[in-house]
């Protein structure tokens, strides 16, 4: 019948109408950002281990305001205080658990996240942050040990990938 026959043709031309707009909002299944950064301002001192300066907090959650809405699915940072502190502020309002890795083992962790593919904030230090980048096919210029705020952001889409540098800067007070 024609009742039928209509009825039949409104939800081919309804699930046709629905496929379409996903395929249009819907990125590809490869396609994800990386962002790499050195932690932000640290303590100067003789220990180890030192945390983060009044600035280095504020670059933190500048950080943390920056990755808002990037839909991070995972956050990496080394177990040192600084590093930690850097990543705390995303992790805290994206309400991602930070995962450590360890400096020594870095193309283990790019593999890990390559084989992921999904966007994640990796925290490093200034003597690995740029091997990370290349280590994922992403460009990073040298970071000298009293430079903060550099922020890589190596976006793979379809085996190809392109990387941006952007700077992290609190206000001066």
């Amino acid at each position: 019948s024609w009742k039928m026959s209509g009825v039949k043709v409104k939800a081919v031309f309804f699930s046709c109408f629905v496929f379409c707009l996903v395929s249009l909002n819907a990125k590809s299944a490869d396609e994800y950002a990386l962002y790499f950064t050195r932690h932000a301002d640290k303590v100067e001192s003789s220990g180890r281990d030192p945390g983060l300066t009044a600035t280095g907090s504020s670059r933190a959650e500048m950080l943390a305001d920056f990755l808002a809405d990037k839909q991070l699915a995972a956050i990496y940072s080394s177990s040192y205080k600084r590093t930690q502190q850097t990543a705390q502020p995303a992790a805290s309002r994206l309400d991602i658990p930070i995962t450590p890795y360890h400096p020594a083992k870095l193309s283990d962790l790019a593999s890990l996240i390559m084989m992921k593919k999904e966007n994640a904030l990796i925290v490093g230090h200034s003597n690995t942050t740029p091997d990370m980048v290349h280590l994922v096919g992403g460009e990073a210029k040298e970071i000298a040990e009293h430079e903060y705020g550099d922020l890589f952001v190596v976006t793979v889409s379809d085996g190809s990938r392109r990387t941006v540098h952007l700077m992290i800067q609190p206000a001066m007070e």
